[in-house]
């Protein structure tokens, strides 16, 4: 029974092993060891003796009978830091020389934060004697969590019970970090795994940087905030240097936790996923996983079978010899969007690619860039496997083998950028409907599909037509373009001739994919058709105010514009016309035929512009010079104001026009307000010119005023002249006399022997 025991004692003790918090012998006797303390009754019943009866070597801890007394006794270690401390064990050599089977006495071990609340950690009650043995005792972070934390060896009882307590060989270890609290900037070479605990948070603050030992990890069962910022990102890297340690895992299963958060930060140097995420209250931003190296089916940058978000997020330099070198992402509803997805590198397995979809609903994955990944031709830069959903605004760029890969599910390719993969662009083995995208440069062809029923192309630019599409039925390919894309930059090449991160995608203006989208979808910011591609075009301005300028005498309003998105270099001859819609007729104006004929000698005629749009006449108002602002505005005239009988808006148009063509935005109508009120009519004259008749007259009102100062009224004066039997009669319609133009005027009908007169003036009919 005895040889039992010390295997199970030696297994445990090769599980525990770790740093030592303490280690402790007695070869020094007779002297007790510096830093550790006595209390009780008395401290002489402690000793350092040069014996070995608890089976150390020679120089043991005694704690003897004498002198007598009654009470608890402690021998208590020097203070230890327990605050990043994770599964601690204590291991220490005892044998009990007990004086009488009626003894009432406990020895045991008590750990401690004040050194006034003790805590058990274990405990014997003394009735006959123990020979010597090695005991290890693992126990709970929850007892640490300090930075004065102590443990005692103890008696509590009548020391007249017992003869000797010899103690040995303590050593306190522990194997793992404890990941909770606030770390401040600095850098940590943490011992072993660091584990976040359920229930508790783990906050890395900027400038963290974690060096992790050889298959170690950082294991999340609660939550985990890395809270870097740009420039200041928490670093967790390897700690010599190699791919060895094992990433990131995030597999808390306890919904009470709160979401996990990790922006800013640098994963690198894993030799399996930077990160495994299994639980879907997660989400990693802003971040770098990069130079991971993965054997297995868990992808080398992220692994991820939960409904988290990665946004914005460079991926890159990972190595996988399977599945998903970048990202692999299975069984779930994921949000992959915003990143960068750059030089990694896989295997020569047919299912290897450094985006890997399985069983996923990929509606959440866009506006991502997939460019320049080493990959096999046989494999493929994106694998879809039995996914779902609206797979959009993605670019799929010099990859090494094809561009995307579908094995079943039903697939929904919109606005994606297809282009220069080293490969087939696109493979289908599923259902597979693209809208609204371009497939152009790929190596092999464009796309390549066996289940012709089930492939269809819309609205897109496919290099070589139908031509570029192995098999499909030409009812499945309708509305496309075939014409050179004309990206911006680059505008040829394949593969890796240039970097195609850093390329300039967006459509030049005369693209055959501008306006070429579906016309049934919702228009543009500008009004004009979707464009094909990823990276649409707002060549047109779009007018965002019209407003009545106040306070004013009316006939201006204000207009603003947002810039064509031509104008972003300076074009000696560019410029911005605005212009009005015609309503009366006018034959004295210059009529045009198209904006481009609005030159400097016809405006010095100094007649009215008329441009003839189809149907539609428009005035010329004026013209600003397009000096690459971002928003324009200018005050332009109306051609009458609101009145009593409507708000008389007016329709405006803003055209962009340099020597190459002209871009005309939505109209939009806006009208003008007389805000200034006219001054009161003077000078009232009334004169007796007949029986019962009245000459009244009063000086013309010409000007109106605000805040002390006058402004010419631009509007006609109307005056509404009022007649009662008393100074302070009210203004109603019943006592209405006439209204006029002209101040004067003749009143009949006056048989009253008195009456008074009132009159008040209005700038707007």
């Amino acid at each position: 029974m005895k040889t039992i025991l010390l295997l199970i004692v030696i297994f445990s003790l090769s599980l525990l092993s770790g740093v030592e918090l303490i280690s402790q012998n007695f070869s020094g006797y007779p002297t007790l060891p510096s830093g550790w303390t006595m209390t009780g009754p008395t401290t002489t019943n402690w000793s350092s003796a040069g014996t070995n009866f608890a089976g150390g070597t020679t120089g043991e801890l005694r704690f003897t009978y004498t002198p007598t007394g009654t009470g608890t006794y402690r021998f208590i270690s020097p203070m230890f830091n327990t605050e990043r401390i994770h599964d601690m064990a204590l291991s220490f050599r005892y044998m009990l020389d007990d004086y009488t089977t009626a003894s009432n006495y406990t020895i045991g071990v008590q750990i401690s934060k004040d050194l006034t609340s003790w805590t058990n950690l274990w405990s014997v009650t003394g009735s006959s004697d123990i020979a010597a043995n090695q005991i290890s005792i693992p126990f709970s972070f929850e007892l640490g969590k300090s930075s004065t934390t102590y443990i005692a060896f103890y008696f509590t009882g009548d020391t007249n019970d017992l003869d000797y307590w010899y103690i040995d060989d303590i050593s306190l270890t522990y194997s793992n970090t404890l990941g909770y609290g606030t770390w401040s900037a600095g850098d940590y070479h943490p011992v072993g795994n660091i584990i976040v605990p359920d229930g508790y948070t783990c906050t890395l603050s900027p400038d963290v940087h974690f060096y992790f030992q050889t298959d170690k990890n950082l294991t999340v069962n609660g939550r985990l905030l890395i809270s870097g910022t740009e420039g200041h990102e928490v670093l967790l890297t390897s700690n010599s240097g190699a791919t060895d340690w094992k990433g990131v895992d995030l597999i808390t299963t306890n919904t009470a936790n709160d979401s996990t958060l990790i922006n800013h930060a640098i994963i690198e140097h894993c030799s399996d996923s930077g990160i495994r995420v299994c639980y879907n209250k997660c989400r990693i931003s802003n971040s770098e996983i990069r130079e991971n190296v993965s054997d297995g089916l868990t992808g080398s940058g992220i692994f991820m079978n939960q409904n988290a978000i990665i946004e914005n997020c460079s991926i890159h330099n990972n190595t996988s010899e399977y599945l998903g070198a970048a990202i692999l992402s299975a069984y779930c509803t994921p949000i992959i969007r915003s990143n960068r997805l750059f030089n990694n590198l896989t295997g020569f397995d047919p299912e290897s690619c450094a985006l890997f979809l399985q069983i996923c609903d990929v509606s959440n994955v866009y506006n991502n860039q997939i460019v320049n990944n080493y990959i096999n031709s046989s494999c493929q830069a994106v694998y879809m496997s039995n996914c779902t959903g609206d797979f959009k605004n993605n670019l799929v760029a010099n990859n090494e083998g094809r561009g995307i890969y579908i094995s079943g599910g039903s697939i929904h390719i919109k606005h994606c950028n297809i282009i220069n993969n080293a490969d087939y662009g696109l493979e289908c083995w599923g259902s597979c409907f693209v809208e609204s995208s371009i497939i152009w440069g790929n190596n092999t062809n464009q796309i390549f599909t066996l289940a012709s029923t089930t492939t269809y192309v819309s609205y897109s630019c496919i290099e070589g037509g139908i031509s570029g599409i192995d098999i499909i039925i030409p009812a499945n390919y309708t509305n496309n373009v075939s014409g050179n894309p004309l990206f911006t930059s680059p505008t040829a090449g394949r593969g890796f001739t240039f970097d195609a991160l850093v390329a300039n995608w967006s459509l030049q203006y005369n693209s055959p994919c501008i306006d070429s989208g579906n016309p049934g979808l919702p228009l543009n910011q500008d009004g004009s058709i979707e464009d094909i591609g990823i990276y649409y075009r707002l060549l047109k301005p779009v007018i965002t105010r019209t407003a009545d300028v106040t306070p004013d005498q009316g006939h201006q309003i204000y207009l603003r514009w947002i810039r064509s998105d031509i104008d972003v270099t300076f074009l000696p001859n560019a410029y911005y016309s605005i212009w009005r819609l015609n309503t009366s007729r006018n034959d004295n104006a210059v009529c045009i035929n198209s904006p481009l004929q609005l030159t400097l000698d016809i405006q010095s005629e100094n007649r009215n512009i008329c441009w003839r749009d189809g149907s539609r006449v428009w005035d010329y108002l004026t013209d600003v010079h397009a000096i690459n602002f971002s928003e324009y505005g200018v005050t332009v005239s109306t051609i009458q104001d609101s009145s009593s009988t409507g708000t008389h808006a007016a329709d405006y148009m803003v055209v962009y026009q340099n020597n190459i063509g002209f871009w005309p935005s939505i109209v939009m109508s806006g009208y003008s307000v007389d805000n200034i009120p006219p001054y009161s009519a003077r000078g009232l004259d009334l004169q007796h010119t007949g029986t019962n008749q009245f000459n009244i007259s009063w000086q013309e009102v010409t000007e109106g005023g605000w805040e002390g100062n006058s402004y010419p009224e631009t509007n006609r004066i109307t005056y509404k002249v009022y007649a009662g039997d008393s100074p302070d009669f009210e203004t109603t319609p019943f006592n209405l006399i006439i209204t006029t133009t002209n101040p004067t005027t003749i009143l009949n009908s006056q048989t009253a022997d008195n009456k008074f007169y009132k009159i008040i003036c209005s700038d707007s009919e």
